[in-house]
């Protein structure tokens, strides 16, 4: 029998992150998206029409944000908030409601 993953554990320390996405700019929560596919600095920055010194500036910012300690968890993070895992928070309220859901 394979053991259940819990959100105490520690293999899952990225989860309570996914209550806090709410606290990133649109711009970050772009950024943040585009990390869940797996993307560098400079393909983010070519999609989004900046430069990659202004998106390791958001990546930084989310890191604070979502209060996780690298770069790699950000990335779960964002993987599974793309697919829905978790909670969804303001900003996702927030599109909801825009687009009429």
């Amino acid at each position: 029998m394979e053991p259940q993953l819990t959100q105490a554990d520690p293999r899952l320390s990225w989860t309570p992150a996914l209550e806090k996405v709410g606290r990133l700019t649109p711009r970050e929560h772009e950024v943040f998206l585009l990390l869940a596919d797996g993307l560098g600095n400079t393909v983010i920055g070519r999609r989004l029409f900046i430069t990659e010194r202004t998106v390791r500036a958001h990546a930084v910012s989310i890191l604070s944000k979502l209060e996780l300690p690298s770069r790699m968890q950000v990335c779960l993070t964002a993987a599974a908030y793309a697919q829905g895992v978790g909670k969804c928070d303001g900003y996702c309220r927030e599109r909801q409601l825009a687009s009429g859901q």
